[in-house]
């Protein structure tokens, strides 16, 4: 299956799992965002050991990808302490922002690590991309005082996530992605329960029926949107064409968000943004 396909599905599954999220998260009853951190890793992690386990777990060996299976899982749990306390201090709104310009980081690391870079057309067509998914976030941002220390652990967050793709195009080009992230999401998720040990004690919390239940919908449709983005990695020959598309992804959550949540504030914005998004995507599919 071409990695076009693969990443095109992820996409659609990410914006859709970002709707159960929204529920898990966006309400003011609703559960720890690192309880639901820890558990999503584990319950990820269980969902894919079971499909690995059904359709053949295919072994690798530590010794040769050690380096960077230490990378990846500290980049993982970096990324999402990073996030976390980079949300206590500025809005949703003003993360997502900045959490978009990890695509910038990816085409450079790309670029100067792999020597899979863009064409100067291609390039600008990832800027409008990216340029989209900020006017669809940008009514959302902050009108208040910000915090410098959120903002510093915002970028941070970016560049780590945006550097970790290119780990992931090295480490999955030699292991199994199911087989691989199965393990990866457990001792991830792990980790997180040994960082936020005090926090557990509101697992409870996630338990609820109006917590778990989009809780569960997060996980059914985000663990797929990985494992076809990571397959969709292993198997490009250009990671900066592929990230170039990734920015999408909050495009179409916010469309969907209008149409299934009704959240339709803004809606001018949303729709220039997602006019944009198709016009960076036909200059990329056309070059």
């Amino acid at each position: 299956m071409s990695w076009v396909v693969l990443v095109a599905s992820s996409i659609v599954l990410k914006a859709g799992g970002g709707i159960f999220r929204r529920r898990l998260l966006g309400r003011s009853n609703s559960a720890d965002p690192y309880v639901s951190a820890a558990f999503f890793n584990l319950f990820a992690g269980g969902l894919l050991v079971i499909v690995a386990l059904v359709f053949g777990f295919k072994p690798f060996s530590i010794a040769d990808v050690w380096v960077w299976i230490l990378i990846n899982i500290g980049a993982a749990v970096l990324a999402d302490v990073l996030q976390f306390n980079a949300i206590k201090h500025i809005d949703a709104g003003n993360f997502a922002i900045i959490e978009s310009t990890r695509i910038i980081w990816t085409i450079a690391g790309a670029t100067l690590f792999l020597g899979e870079g863009l064409s100067l057309i291609q390039l600008t067509a990832a800027m409008i991309i990216l340029g989209a998914s900020i006017l669809v976030l940008l009514p959302q941002r902050s009108k208040t005082a910000y915090s410098a220390l959120g903002f510093m652990l915002a970028g941070i967050f970016a560049a780590v996530y945006g550097l970790a793709t290119i780990v992931d195009r090295i480490l999955f080009s030699v292991v199994d992605v199911i087989s691989y992230l199965s393990i990866a999401l457990l001792v991830q998720g792990l980790i997180l329960v040994l960082l936020y040990w005090k926090r557990m004690k509101k697992t409870k919390e996630l338990f609820r029926k109006d917590n778990f239940v989009p809780f569960a919908g997060d996980v059914l449709f985000f663990v797929p949107s990985i494992v076809l983005l990571l397959e969709a990695i292993k198997r490009t020959d250009n990671l900066s064409l592929l990230s170039a598309l990734l920015p999408l992804s909050i495009v179409l959550s916010v469309v969907l968000a209008a149409i299934f949540l009704r959240e339709r504030d803004y809606l001018g914005h949303k729709v220039c943004g997602a006019f944009l998004a198709a016009c960076g995507v036909a200059v990329l599919s056309w070059f």
